[in-house]
């Protein structure tokens, strides 16, 4: 409890999902403990833009009490949330909590901390949340698992840089993956539709051609049930198929009965919206 240097880490949490540049990070990181821990000099701060994830700050607070002389600045930050939030059954030495009263006052400085930052933000539309878990385990894991990460090597860090990059590298690589095997379906099932239309357009000319040559009506639904299905593919591709049996027929009058029954069929033809 007697600590002479305490460090500090301002890194917006990536459920907060909000964009604040580490300058304004770091004039909220230290008014906070200026105002409210007046009788520690902060020593050293520093902009840290060296992540991929988002900028941040550190800073490294003087534990020694400027009035008692004394390095009781973790019981000084117990004792102001303990009077502030009113923790009368608390005992009056940190050091004498018990563990889960430990943890209250740790979600508690930080609750005090979001409260104060998004006083000052609050011109900006910007709030910051604490995250919500599933459940009380969920929660206790999640902190255990970086604990367990802040105490590795960098190099091992889940957390670093490096390993964000690489992580992010194998997502896109699935991504891409996932992404070709799309694409390749979707070239499949365009070249399939292809075939469909060339297939049908060309029996659609055939029944036309028949109708040229024989003038009957069977070859007349035959090239109008074709067309009726090219409408409800592409009305351009119908009406190309339309004019080509038109320009096949023998006489005036079967170019015409063609073209009138074209027509009512684009009549009666009511497009999916």
């Amino acid at each position: 409890m007697n600590t002479r240097i305490i460090s500090l880490l301002f890194k917006i949490p990536e459920h907060n999902e909000i964009e604040l540049d580490a300058e304004n990070q770091e004039d909220i990181l230290l008014n906070y403990y200026k105002e409210n821990f007046s009788n520690y000099d902060v020593i050293l701060s520093s902009i840290h833009k060296d992540e991929a994830t988002r900028d941040h700050v550190h800073a490294v607070i003087d534990g020694l009490n400027k009035k008692t002389k004394k390095c009781d600045f973790v019981q000084s930050q117990y004792a102001y949330i303990k009077l502030k939030y009113e923790l009368t059954y608390f005992p009056n030495l940190y050091s004498d909590c018990e563990s889960n009263q430990v943890k209250i006052v740790g979600e508690l400085l930080q609750q005090d901390f979001y409260e104060y930052a998004n006083k000052k933000l609050k011109h900006n539309n910007i709030e910051f949340v604490k995250k919500e878990y599933e459940s009380i385990q969920h929660k206790d894991l999640e902190r255990d698992v970086i604990k367990n990460d802040t105490g590795k090597r960098i190099a091992d860090r889940e957390y670093n840089t490096a390993n964000y990059l690489a992580k992010q590298k194998d997502k896109n690589y699935l991504e891409n993956i996932s992404l070709k095997k799309e694409n390749k379906k979707l070239k499949e099932e365009n070249l399939n539709l292809l075939s469909i239309i060339e297939n049908l357009v060309k029996s659609t000319i055939d029944y036309a051609a028949e109708y040229a040559a024989t003038a009957y009506q069977r070859a007349l639904i035959n090239f109008g049930n074709g067309y009726k299905k090219l409408l409800k593919i592409n009305e351009f591709i119908a009406d190309n198929a339309r004019d080509e049996a038109i320009n096949l027929q023998q006489t005036i009058k079967q170019k015409e009965i063609i073209k009138q029954e074209a027509m009512q069929i684009k009549k009666d033809f009511k497009p999916k919206v």
